[in-house]
């Protein structure tokens, strides 16, 4: 993909000149002076491959035309010390204006959050050390404070992708705040890939369509992603629209799942699961290296190594039902199918406390099965 200054906005059909007048306005009016410019990331929703992004293999999301937005503005000083001040607001009357200190260690400021019981802000300020760990040089000139409004229309907790989208923009906003003439301009894939690693701090381990989509995307056009190798291989695929008589509902089920509340419980736990599952199917293949194993496709690359033949899925599919049953296993029945504890296997995860882990039901190949065979 091509470099770019800020992500494409959308046709000024879609209302989107409007919206970006009502951000615009709500921005003056929280902090007394028009914005310098707003970044838009979009939601998304995905036709094929769920759960399989960490596990290293493909996905076909798109985007859509709900997004996140965040109007941004700098205030300078000639001392070049340095982003110093952080002010974030939310167009939402209902979420009060944050101010962090950069000078604060990340913990402190993450603590502050949870404090004022700003959840939203966390997302915003992972991006900003996202794009701090990837660009720190952005973050010593002339800018000493960073001023921030986030809006969007897209549905919090309903899996359209509302957080990451908010990790994007952040990340994007404060680049086109910070970049400075001259300066090699930053790539969409290294932007997906910084806010990828940058929502772990929020604690979710994600494999990376969420940040990747929101990227990559282009009117028009699905993003097949493959995971199978680093960076992840793209490309854009069409999707039939209404003029040949197809259409895309995307439906609202009302049930809501906040990422950053059941992490730790829901999604997390399956990361997890898959994790141990692959670390079991490979010890017992006889994998020699299978504590790094930590990906379903870094088993079968492994066999692929040993036997210089291709696994297909159906042999993964047979290994996984050889080698892990059915039934849920408890921490102690693991540690003594690894020999090892738990935590030295999942160390740093909030899972490690965890009793029971479903392996089997984690590597039904089923999903998704076959379906890119005419893309790749």
């Amino acid at each position: 993909m091509d470099q770019f200054r800020t992500l494409p906005l959308p046709a000024a059909e879609d209302g989107a000149s409007k919206r970006l007048l009502q951000v615009a306005r709500a921005f003056e009016s929280c902090f007394g002076l028009p914005p310098v410019g707003v970044a838009r990331a979009p939601g998304r929703v995905n036709l094929i491959g769920e759960h399989v992004d960490y596990e290293g293999y493909a996905v076909l999301p798109m985007a859509i035309e709900q997004s996140v937005y965040v109007a941004f503005s700098i205030q300078r000083s000639n001392s070049r010390e340095g982003v110093k001040v952080l002010s974030m607001a939310n167009a939402k009357p209902q979420y009060k204006t944050v101010t962090l200190s950069m000078d604060e260690n990340e913990q402190g400021n993450m603590q502050k959050l949870e404090q004022e019981k700003a959840t939203w802000a966390k997302y915003v300020l992972c991006g900003i050390l996202g794009l701090r760990d990837a660009r720190s040089e952005l973050f010593k000139g002339e800018v000493t404070e960073l001023k921030l409004l986030v809006d969007g229309d897209i549905p919090a907790g309903c899996g359209l992708s509302s957080s990451s989208a908010l990790v994007v923009a952040a990340a994007l906003a404060t680049n086109s705040a910070l970049e400075t003439p001259g300066r090699e301009l930053l790539r969409r894939t290294e932007l997906a890939e910084l806010c990828r690693t940058a929502e772990h701090r929020v604690g979710t381990m994600g494999g990376g369509m969420d940040q990747a989509v929101a990227c990559l995307a282009q009117r028009g056009d699905a993003v097949y992603l493959d995971f199978s190798s680093v960076p992840a291989r793209c490309k854009l695929v069409n999707v039939p629209d209404a003029a040949a008589g197809v259409t895309f509902v995307v439906a609202n089920s009302m049930v809501v799942a906040e990422k950053a509340v059941d992490a730790a419980t829901r999604f997390n736990k399956r990361v997890v699961e898959c994790a141990l599952a692959a670390k079991l199917i490979a010890k017992k293949a006889g994998l020699e290296d299978w504590r790094k194993i930590t990906r379903l496709v870094d088993v079968q690359k492994a066999i692929d190594t040993t036997t210089e033949e291709r696994a297909s899925f159906n042999e993964l599919q047979k290994l996984a039902s050889k080698f892990c049953h059915l039934e849920e296993y408890s921490v102690s029945e693991l540690e003594r199918e690894f020999g090892e504890p738990i935590g030295k296997l999942v160390s740093g995860s909030s899972l490690e406390a965890a009793m029971k882990y479903y392996l089997h039901a984690r590597y039904d190949l089923n999903e998704g099965r076959h379906r890119f065979g005419h893309i790749v």
